[in-house]
Order: C-alpha cells, then sequence, then structure tokens
C-alpha cells in the first residue's frame, strides 16, 4: 500500500473513532489501537523521509567515475553513497522499528497492511547502503510472506538488482526478459528496468546488445545530467564496437549538453579526439587538439589527464621519448586520479621494454 491510501486509511480510522467508538466505548483496546496505528503511520513517513532525502543527495552528489571501467556505470552509486548514509541509517532504524514493534498478528495473520512497504522500504535502503546480502534477504522475505499484487513487480525488480550487485547472474536474463514481457511494465518502470538490463549486459560485456537497452532508458528523460550520463554510456559503447561516427556524434551530444559534471564533458571532448584518431591515425592532429585543451584554464585540475593521453597517442605511434616524457610529465600532477597515476606509473616502470 502507498502512502497517499495510507494517509486516507489513517483519515478514516481518526474519523471513525472520533465520531463515536473511542468516545462511547472507551474501549482500552480500541485506545491502544488508535494509539499503535498513529504510531505506525508516524514512524514510517519518517522514515520514507530519510529515504527521499538520501535519494536526493545521492542525485545531488553527481559522482560518477570515468576512470575504473571501460563503460561508465549507468547505475552510478558507490561514490555518491557517503553523501547519504546518515539519511539511510536513520530511514534503516526506523524500519527496523515498524516491523519488529509494530506488527499486528492473530493467528499467524498480519494485520498492519503497512509492513509490506516497511519491508520493501528497507530493501531498497539496504540496497542503497550497499548491504546487498541483507537487501536480498529482506526483498526475498518480503516476496514470499507479503505478496502484494501492486508491489510484487517492484520487489522483483529490486531483487533482480540487487542480485547484479552480488554477480549472482545465474537466471537473471530470463527474469529481465520475462518482465520485460510484462504489460504492467510501462513509462518510467520500464526505463529503469532498461537501465538494469542494459548494466547486467555492460557487465557480461556484450555491448552491441547494451545498445539497445541503454536507448530505451534514456527514452523521454528531461533531466540533462541523466541524459548526459546515458549518453554518454551509449557513445562508449559505440567506440567499444568500432562505430566511431556514431560513437562521436553522441559524445558531442554531450558536450552540447553540457553536464554539471565537468569531467564528464572534458572527458567527451577527449573521446572525441580519440575517435578521430582511430579513423584517420593522424597524430599531429591529436597533439594539437589535445594541445587547445591544455592552454584552457578550465581544465586545470585534468592537465595529467590530458598528458597520460598524449603519452598513448606518442607510444602508439612508436615515439617512445616523446610518450614517457608526456607520461613524466602525467605523474607530476597532484590532481591526477590516483587510479590513473597508478597505470601511468605502471607504463613508465616497463618502458624499457617499449624499444
Amino acid at each position: 500500500m502507498r502512502v497517499a491510501e495510507f494517509k486516507k486509511t489513517m483519515i478514516l480510522v481518526l474519523c471513525t473513532l472520533s465520531a463515536g467508538l473511542y468516545t462511547q466505548c472507551n474501549s482500552p483496546k480500541l485506545n491502544n489501537f488508535y494509539k499503535e496505528t498513529t504510531t505506525v503511520f508516524n514512524v514510517f513517513f519518517h522514515a520514507q523521509q530519510s529515504y527521499e532525502r538520501a535519494l536526493e543527495k545521492i542525485d545531488r552528489s553527481n559522482a560518477i567515475d570515468l576512470f575504473n571501467n571501460e563503460v561508465v556505470e549507468i547505475e552510478p552509486l558507490e561514490l555518491g553513497r557517503e553523501a547519504a548514509v546518515s539519511d539511510l541509517e536513520r530511514a534503516e532504524k526506523k524500519l527496523l522499528k515498524v516491523i519488529q514493534k509494530r506488527s499486528f498478528k492473530y493467528k499467524d495473520k498480519e494485520f498492519n497492511q503497512y509492513i509490506d512497504d516497511a519491508y520493501l522500504l528497507l530493501g531498497k535502503v539496504y540496497y542503497l547502503l550497499g548491504k546487498y546480502v541483507d537487501a536480498l534477504q529482506t526483498l526475498n522475505f518480503a516476496a514470499v510472506n507479503y505478496p502484494n499484487e501492486d508491489q510484487s513487480l517492484e520487489i522483483k525488480y529490486w531483487i533482480i538488482r540487487t542480485k547484479i550487485r552480488l554477480r549472482n547472474l545465474a537466471g537473471i536474463e530470463d527474469e529481465l526478459k520475462l518482465m520485460f514481457k510484462n504489460r504492467n511494465v510501462v513509462g518510467e518502470f520500464r526505463q529503469n528496468l532498461a537501465r538494469t538490463y542494459a548494466s547486467f549486459l555492460i557487465q557480461s560485456k556484450r555491448y552491441d546488445e547494451a545498445i539497445n537497452y541503454t536507448t530505451i532508458a534514456m527514452g523521454s528523460t528531461k533531466d540533462d545530467d541523466e541524459k548526459a550520463l546515458l549518453i554518454y554510456a551509449l557513445a562508449q559503447l559505440y567506440q567499444l564496437t568500432e562505430n566511431y561516427e556514431l560513437s562521436t556524434n553522441n559524445f558531442m551530444e554531450v558536450v552540447d549538453i553540457y553536464p554539471t559534471n565537468y569531467q564528464m564533458y572534458l572527458f567527451a571532448k577527449i573521446s572525441i579526439i580519440d575517435n578521430e584518431y582511430k579513423q584517420t591515425n593522424t597524430l599531429e592532429e591529436a597533439v594539437e587538439s589535445l594541445d587547445d585543451l591544455l592552454d584552457d584554464d578550465k581544465n586545470e585540475d585534468y592537465l595529467g589527464v590530458i598528458h597520460y593521453k598524449m603519452g598513448l597517442y606518442h607510444f602508439a605511434a612508436k615515439n617512445y621519448e616523446q610518450a614517457i616524457e608526456e607520461m613524466k610529465k602525467a605523474t607530476g600532477y597532484k590532481t591526477i586520479n590516483k587510479k590513473l597515476k597508478k597505470r601511468t606509473s605502471e607504463i613508465l616502470a616497463n618502458s624499457n621494454w617499449w624499444k
């Protein structure tokens, strides 16, 4: 049952009690029921608020790792989680209180009709906290013990997402396909499911198939940063499948959007240069384009990245001395990403093997 329905039910309960049941009977049982029902609403409502605040903070953190994978993660979470931990932990505590202390059971039947909401929301909270084992246990428990028809698809969806995080991939694709055939999977829910399916395919390195689902995930997205992230991933997928023209077109679209994440904007520009170089193999043009980026004051924090890329071009052209010089320049910047610095240092350590 959704929060809106819960509020309606609460109003009905309160009106009924105020209309006569409570005042006329003054029954201790009714009094206790009134108190318990009100408490459940308050605790669950505040848990829901904490969860929604956490989502907002994760979105605002705009934290995307462009260094770690061949394709940017289109369901980014780990880097944005830190900003939301306190709200998520607060929601977890309140939901456990709803489940453990506010359950109304009689002859093994649950009369707290909001307990299913609590289990589903707790599963989501565990997921966002990175407690994937707890999330899977909670969601599976909800699916078996509280088979709410309205929530069954959503529970299945979160179970699939959790299994993917746990790399428990057996049967996942069949479940994804089955959900896509469900006529109730429409609109934003369908886009989110497509995003999850695309993530699964990317993780499985099935890039051609991932293109289709990433496109579906984009749908009618209006948020520029969300749209830029999906287009960026789509551009990378085209790049990996050697469709450089479509890759460049999508990277150019990211540049036109000018996302809040400046790193994405800059990396899209660098990737456009990459595509040109892969098609023409013209070192001079690539180096000239990167030189232009070095001269831009906005790129001060990314000079190490640009020199690293220059080093790779010179290495490909067998200009080993120049490649080593560029790599040394890259490692000299304090602002260089730790992962990239490690990668650059490893290349320099093996430079004697180049010649």
